[in-house]
């Protein structure tokens, strides 16, 4: 049976020395990289906005038509239990 913990373990790894001019190698590959338009961003930005609206909006107005009686058709269609109770 194996008694060396990870400390253990990690203790007998030598430390190694990063290759020389790693950082500026990294900072020019991300400089490098395809910058998305700003335009783009807000666009999706507000696009996920409206979805949630749209969601928060659908949710209310289901609950103050039905009381809550849609939520349980659809439970009821998936075949999904409504209760909240543990033991039936």
């Amino acid at each position: 049976m194996d008694t060396n913990g990870p400390e253990e373990l990690l203790k007998r790894i030598a430390r190694v020395d990063p290759p020389p001019f790693l950082l500026t190698r990294i900072e020019a590959r991300l400089s490098a990289a395809v910058q998305v338009p700003r335009g783009r961003l807000v666009a999706v930005a507000c696009a996920l906005a409206l979805l949630l609206l749209a969601n928060v909006a659908v949710i209310r107005q289901s609950k103050s038509d039905n009381g809550g009686s849609a939520m349980g058709e659809v439970l009821d269609g998936m075949g999904l239990n409504a209760s909240n109770q543990l033991y039936q």
